[in-house]
Parts: structure tokens; C-alpha cells; sequence
């Protein structure tokens, strides 16, 4: 009785160690720490088992650890199983998931009916857990385009320009007070996981509108999102500000309306693009701030 009752406490050793590990630091993710965490639980099954002998008796203990057991299988399965199991030459190809964020901010209206001029749009990048989504090297692993929008009539998006690099513009056709191509800038803050995009120069009326596009493992899919995880709410964050000519960031010196709108979707195997979450807010008589709270609408 001695040898099975030890080999149950070492499996719940390491089920109880995998799943608090799992769950809140989320490793191990290699087959290295998963052999030291059987070892380690080894021991520690060992000691638990001469302990519980001792005190209570084997068919008491027997029946408890089973019991305790069978809720770690459960609570283990429920966490997800972090790494790769099989044996490599029975892996298959690494499998990936492609999801779009579009992040639109519309400049609806000036008090002085003037541009605002060197305006940094950011908002909240696709992220896993807080994580940004990044290679081997570290680097980020998004790749995004812009748009230059015109609101026409009836809410009607009329595309004026775009770009890939931010040198290279395609121009369809200006409307309103615009006369040439902007000059566009952007990058990633990895403090703060958001995406900024940068343009000198947006009319009333016009829409700036950044398409982002990221590539995950397929492991990792229902980890994505752009909510705010500091809050309680299911909100994503956005803001804009005048980039100063010492690069420091700030207020404008002129109140406007604008209206956010920012989109996560995933790619099906059928080719189309399933929505995962939208979030939307309009600010009136605002000079810009580095935080907006935006909600799903309802």
C-alpha cells in the first residue's frame, strides 16, 4: 500500500504545482522545467505521503488525496496545458492566427474650424495578458498601414490617401481644406502597450484611420485582446495630444469634438474576419489628454 499511496501523493504533488504555476506565473513552458518540476514533486510526494501515514492512516489519506486529486486534474485541464507534449518528430507544422485592429480617430469638429497640427493618435495595441505581441528578437510583431479619410454626407468615408511607410503615399482624391499628402510618423511604447501614429497636420472633418495587423501563435489566440486589464470594466484605452517641437507632449491650444472607434477582429479559415470587440467614445470641447476610456457599445 506503501508504494501506490506515495505514487498518488507525488501525481498530486506535481498537479498542485503545475497549476499554481500555470495559472499565475504560466510556466513551465519548456520540457527542461517540466523535469525539474517532477522532480521537485517527487520529493515532495515522498514527504507528504510518510506525513499523512503517520497522522492519519493510509485509507484515510488514500481516500483525501484522491478526492484532492481528482480537482487538480480538473483545475489543470481548465488552466491549459502550456507547453508542446509530444515528441518533436510528431509535431506538426507551427500553426498561426492573424487578427486586425482598426483604430479610427475622427476629428469632427475645431473651435476655429483650423487644423490641428503635430497631433499623436494612440491607442491600445492587441496584446496577450498585457504582453505586446513579439519575435525571437524581441521586436514587435505588428504591421500596420494608415488612412486619410473624409467624412462626406450622411457619415459617407471618403478615402483621400494612404500609406504603408509613412513616405510612400497613394492619393485617391483631396476633399475639404486639404491640399497635400501629410507627414506621418509612429511607434510602438512597450510601458504603456500602445501604438502610436503620428501626423502633422488633420482638418476638421477628416479621419485618421490606422489598420494594424499581428500574427499569433495559435496557442496563444484566446489570450488577445485591447481591453484596459487594470480595469474592471471592459474598456481600451486612447488619447490624443500636440507633440511639441522638443518632442515633450501636451494639450492643444484650441477645443475639439472627436469621436474614437477601435476594432479587433480575427481571420476564420473561410477568409473572412470575425469581430472579437468595438469600442467607441465621442468627447466634446476637448483639448486632448494621454488617457480616453472607450466602451463596447450597447
Amino acid at each position: 500500500m506503501r508504494t501506490p499511496f506515495r505514487a498518488l501523493c507525488t501525481l498530486v504533488a506535481f498537479l498542485a504545482s503545475f497549476f499554481l504555476l500555470n495559472r499565475f506565473l504560466g510556466w513551465p513552458t519548456s520540457t527542461l522545467t517540466l523535469l525539474g518540476l517532477v522532480g521537485i514533486s517527487f520529493v515532495v510526494g515522498g514527504l507528504v505521503s510518510d506525513l499523512v501515514s503517520r497522522k492519519e492512516g493510509n485509507r484515510i489519506g488514500l481516500m483525501a488525496i484522491t478526492a484532492v486529486s481528482i480537482l487538480l486534474v480538473a483545475g489543470s485541464l481548465t488552466a491549459g496545458w502550456p507547453w508542446d507534449y509530444r515528441l518533436f518528430f510528431l509535431r506538426g507544422p507551427e500553426k498561426w492566427v492573424i487578427f486586425k485592429q482598426e483604430a479610427a480617430f475622427y476629428l469632427l469638429s475645431t473651435e476655429d474650424n483650423g487644423p490641428l497640427e503635430n497631433l499623436d493618435f494612440y491607442f491600445l495595441a492587441p496584446h496577450a495578458e498585457n504582453k505586446l505581441i513579439i519575435d525571437e528578437n524581441e521586436n514587435p510583431m505588428y504591421k500596420g498601414m494608415v488612412h486619410v479619410f473624409y467624412l462626406g454626407e450622411n457619415g459617407a468615408l471618403l478615402l483621400q490617401c494612404l500609406t504603408q511607410n509613412g513616405k510612400d503615399w497613394d492619393v485617391v482624391k483631396f476633399y475639404g481644406q486639404r491640399q497635400e499628402v501629410p507627414r506621418f510618423d509612429g511607434f510602438i511604447n512597450p510601458n504603456s502597450l500602445c501604438i502610436n501614429r503620428f501626423i502633422n497636420k488633420l482638418y476638421p472633418r477628416e479621419v485618421f484611420w490606422a489598420v494594424e495587423v499581428v500574427r499569433v501563435p495559435e496557442r496563444d489566440a484566446k489570450k488577445i485582446s485591447i481591453r484596459d486589464l487594470r480595469k474592471k470594466e471592459d474598456v481600451t484605452k486612447a488619447g490624443f495630444t500636440h507633440v511639441f517641437p522638443d518632442n515633450s507632449v501636451g494639450p492643444f491650444d484650441k477645443k475639439a469634438t472627436v469621436y474614437f472607434w477601435i476594432h479587433l477582429s480575427r481571420l476564420e479559415e473561410n477568409g473572412a474576419f470575425e469581430t472579437l470587440a468595438t469600442y467607441s467614445g465621442r468627447f466634446e470641447n476637448t483639448t486632448g489628454d494621454l488617457y480616453y476610456e472607450l466602451y463596447s457599445p450597447t
